[in-house]
């Protein structure tokens, strides 16, 4: 794939967000990119979150934090980003590391902006 140094976490990661249906410990964008792995038991509230991220609900957690790539509410690991591969990949996106991990944070920070 053609190496697009101006793409930005929405190109990447496309909302909604939802649960993998087949396996569901893992959160996949619209567009099918591997986006979280689920570390909360609470399927219930996964579904909660993921419905304040699309939009879908106005719930807001006071206590969101984006830490060493791990989605924290109140101070539990909520969600490990994923897409990585996918953003570095050359069967991929093919991005410099510099450009992965910008558009990496920016989403997760989108991601706490959301929650809060």
């Amino acid at each position: 794939m053609k190496q697009n140094l101006t793409l930005t976490f929405k190109d990447v990661y496309q909302l909604p967000l939802h649960v993998d249906e087949f396996c569901p410990i893992y959160v996949f964008s619209a567009n099918r990119v591997m986006t979280f792995d689920i570390l909360l038991d609470d399927i219930d509230k996964v579904q909660e979150i993921l419905n304040v991220i699309n939009g879908e609900s106005d719930i807001h957690y006071v206590n969101a934090k984006y830490d060493d790539g791990y989605i924290l509410v109140d101070g539990k690991p909520i969600f490990l980003i994923r897409g990585w591969g996918y953003l570095t990949g050359v069967g991929a996106l093919n991005l410099p590391y510099e450009i992965a991990s910008k558009i990496q944070d920016n989403f997760c920070n989108f991601i706490v902006n959301r929650l809060s």
